[in-house]
């Protein structure tokens, strides 16, 4: 009984906004910001390979201030004006817990997917990219079961 315990405390990450069920391999870097964090989750195989990178980047809101209305295209607008990429696709996604608008982004020739979903007075980003973008479509699948256990609390 004691090492599924010991199993369990290392598979869940879970901080006071969300927990994630990120496997047994993974390193995690947390960088506060003003209005919230950044935090950053390398997802690694069985040998310590780096597989691809999972970030979540959470901005509270201040009063009088409106929450992005993620899925207009004003919010896209601001993504293009401030990331120096392309956006090729962007498209409504249902995941197990929430739902986020999704960009495709191509910068420097690099494939990466963010996910913005808002909530209460929380703005949330979650960046997906593997190395190259053949690598990031196919840790697709991947990423997604993760994603997929995403719970905002």
């Amino acid at each position: 009984m004691p090492n599924l315990l010991l199993i369990l405390l290392f598979t869940i990450y879970q901080t006071p906004d969300y927990k994630i069920d990120l496997g047994k391999n993974y390193d995690s870097q947390r960088q506060e910001k003003a209005q919230g964090y950044v935090e950053t989750f390398t997802i690694k195989d069985e040998e310590g390979k780096e597989q691809y990178i999972i970030s979540i980047t959470k901005v509270t809101m201040p009063s009088g201030q409106n929450v992005p209305n993620v899925y207009g295209a004003e919010y896209k607008q601001a993504i293009l004006s401030k990331c120096g990429c392309t956006i090729p696709s962007s498209v409504v996604k249902q995941f197990n817990h929430f739902k986020a608008q999704e960009f495709k982004l191509i910068r420097n020739g690099k494939g990466t997917c963010v996910y913005s979903t808002t909530n209460g007075r929380n703005l949330y980003s979650i960046t997906y990219s593997a190395i190259g973008n053949r690598n990031t479509e196919e840790k697709y699948p991947d990423f997604e079961k993760i994603i997929n256990t995403l719970e905002f609390l």
